[in-house]
């Protein structure tokens, strides 16, 4: 697996980071830029210019970012020629994922056991006023498809203990979302008993509002669909009724209907009742 760091560079210039990334003899890329990528001045020049037009935004403090990709220790094996290669090959996945339309010049150093990719990166694209930092959710994404990347062209490279990692990581990140489905399941089904309940033991509609609102649940309505939001849930998770159990809806629908019905029957005894009365006030009844 390829490691790939990121530092953003305010005060260091251009030039002295390029003689430190050409050394003496090592290869140098370019992506994007229109000058031979061995000649210091021409280099210096085309990203100071660049970054003139990233100065008039006084909140972009940084120059560039110097960034780095190593390969891991299974490549210490390879000819300098395929490690080249390789390290080409993921600089220019990462920079069209990272920076494709950035000034970047790239060295490839072989001192160390690991040999590895050193890139100078613009901070804005070219002759653009905005900066181009990534977040670190963002930098992650692109480190992981570079990983991807890397597992799919160059296999040889993983290692056998990333492979037992990956399938760890895998096992146990499986394993989290059995237990939060089942989770999820069981506040579905407690949402599900809770409502059942309700209807069943409900006299009227508003009983069966204030009971709703007693369990700690919102009922709301979009278009013909009802659904609830289980305020017991730090998320407030929402149910339509026809998710829950398939046509609870309809059923719904049909017990405040019912309900209501019953309630203007009740009303109309009552009325009657009144009425009645009213007609009977102050009659006597003798011999």
């Amino acid at each position: 697996m390829p490691i790939i760091k990121s530092m953003p560079v305010k005060q260091v210039s251009w030039s002295e980071h390029y003689r430190y990334l050409a050394g003496k003899e090592n290869k140098l890329f370019s992506w994007n830029m229109s000058v031979d990528p061995y000649n210091e001045i021409d280099i210096t020049n085309e990203f100071q210019y660049n970054y003139s037009f990233l100065q008039s935004n006084s909140k972009h403090k940084n120059k560039y970012y110097h960034e780095i990709i190593s390969l891991p220790e299974s490549a210490k094996d390879l000819s300098i020629e395929e490690s080249e290669q390789i390290l080409y090959s993921l600089g220019s996945k990462y920079i069209d994922l990272r920076a494709k339309d950035n000034l970047v010049i790239g060295a490839i150093h072989q001192d160390s056991d690991k040999p590895h990719l050193h890139l100078i990166v613009s901070a804005n694209s070219y002759l653009s006023t905005k900066s181009t930092r990534l977040s670190k959710k963002k930098f992650k994404e692109v480190q992981r498809e570079v990983e991807v990347y890397n597992n799919l062209k160059y296999p040889s490279l993983v290692t056998n203990h990333y492979k037992e990692n990956y399938k760890a990581k895998n096992k146990q990140k499986r394993a989290e979302q059995e237990i939060n489905r089942d989770k999820r399941q069981t506040k579905k089904q407690k949402v599900l008993h809770d409502l059942k309940l309700i209807f069943q033991s409900s006299s009227s509609k508003k009983e069966l509002y204030q009971k709703v609102k007693s369990k700690k649940y919102q009922l709301y309505q979009r278009g013909k669909h009802i659904g609830i939001v289980d305020m017991n849930d730090s998320k407030k998770r929402r149910y339509r009724l026809n998710t829950l159990e398939q046509g609870l809806n309809e059923k719904f629908v049909k017990k405040l209907k019912s309900l209501e019905e019953k309630q203007k029957l009740q009303n109309q005894v009552k009325q009657q009742i009144t009425k009645e009365k009213q007609l009977n006030k102050g009659v006597y009844y003798g011999r």
